[in-house]
Order: C-alpha cells, then structure tokens, then sequence
C-alpha cells in the first residue's frame, strides 16, 4: 500500500538546471499536508543552508522532507514502490529512467511537460509545466490517478528488452534510407 510520501530523484545536487531543482518548491502545496517528501539526492551533497531553508518552507505547509543519498537499487525501489507518486522536474531529459521505473512499480508520476516525456509516458504520466506558478492540480492528479496492473503490464511490454530492440532496429533502418 502507499503511504503518504514523495519521492524526488535528483542524483545532480541544488546547481544543476537539469534536475528541476527550481521547481521543487511547487510541491509546496496544501494539497499534501501531511505528507513527507523524499529527496534521494544520489551520491550529490546538499549543503546545509538549503536543507533548512527547504525545510522551513515546506513545515508551513505541515510537509516534512527526508533527504536519503548513496541508497541501494532495493531501498530505491521500495521508497518508489511505497511512494504516492515520484515528483520528476527536468529542463531537458535522454530517456527519463525513474519514471519508467515508477510506472513499472505502479507509482504515479508527476513530471515536466517534455516532448521525450509525453513519448514515453503520455497515457501514464500526469504532466506540469515548468514555468507554472501553481501545480495543485496536476498534484492532486497524480494522487488519485488509477494504476491498473493492465495499465503496468501494457506499459511493461511497450519498453521491454524486445520491444524496444524492435523499434529501434525500425528507427535506425529509416535513418539509413534517408
């Protein structure tokens, strides 16, 4: 069963535009009062004037953060598989792993409105838009989104090994026509 958290992928620390770190604070909302966030930061560090001030802001609205870094593969997954959903905020992403990983654990995802995102998790993904000022929302969204184990099948067999094989081999075969 979920419990009342959050989680936060950001293996790249507070400097990092990549990671969306300016949109944290719009999971500052009193949609989730009561809930904690996880923020698993990876092998990154973040210093201690930012961990207070995030923590001051966010307690006004009664939501607390945790932040865990250097996690094995398995706390990873239970923190997802736990998770209400995983809160994915990105200027520009490759592929976009942990909300495949989310999706495939039955963990909702709220994510930036990416063309890369929409590729591989649009029917699955709640989306925001980066440059919003309120996302309540899209969070509420993504706490009630239904994640059947159809809907987590069906996304299964869209990335796994042979599928994804199959369509790049037709990706790459256009490409040499061209």
């Amino acid at each position: 069963s979920k419990k009342k958290q959050i989680l936060i992928m950001s293996r790249v620390g507070t400097t990092s535009k990549h990671k969306g770190w300016a949109q944290i604070h719009l999971l500052n909302s009193k949609v989730i009062s009561g809930y904690k966030i996880i923020i698993n930061t990876g092998n990154s560090k973040i210093d201690n004037a930012t961990k207070t001030s995030l923590l001051s802001e966010f307690a006004k609205n009664n939501i607390s953060i945790e932040f865990v870094s250097s996690i094995s593969e398995s706390e990873k997954t239970k923190m997802m598989r736990e998770s209400s959903f995983l809160f994915f905020a990105t200027e520009f992403e490759g592929l976009g792993m942990p909300p495949l990983e989310a999706i495939s654990l039955g963990t909702n995802v709220l994510c930036s409105d990416l063309p890369v995102l929409r590729e591989t998790g649009d029917g699955y993904y709640c989306f925001f838009d980066n440059k919003s000022l309120n996302i309540d929302e899209q969070i509420s969204n993504a706490l009630h989104k239904e994640i059947g184990e159809e809907s987590i099948l069906e996304f299964y067999n869209k990335f796994n090994m042979e599928s994804v094989s199959k369509s790049l081999i037709v990706k790459l075969k256009e490409r040499i026509k061209k």
